[in-house]
């Protein structure tokens, strides 16, 4: 008795269309499943993608705005020797 529940058996009562049911709804879950599988695949792929272009971006925002504090202190340097020029010339002209 034991032996034959070991076994698989089939149950002739089961109709051929049933099993060709089951048989494409389990091969239907299949193909969602590993199409699903891709779209993540996917989906990860492009995040890190997206990450390394942040990334990218951060770093050239980071040089623009190095950049714009350079000019802006040479501005600076520059605008303050003019000031100085101007106290100094107006110091040489008044009596």
């Amino acid at each position: 008795m034991e032996n034959q529940h070991k076994h698989w058996s089939f149950d002739p009562r089961i109709g051929l269309s049933h099993m060709i049911t089951t048989i494409s709804l389990v091969g239907a879950i299949l193909v969602w499943g590993f199409g699903l599988e891709t779209k993540v695949d996917l989906n990860a792929r492009e995040i890190l993608h997206q990450k390394e272009l942040r990334k990218e971006q951060t770093t050239a925002i980071k040089d623009t705005i190095r950049g714009i504090r350079l000019e802006y202190q040479e501005i600076n340097r520059k605008l303050d020797k003019l000031i100085d020029r101007e106290l100094e010339d107006s110091h040489v002209h008044t009596p």
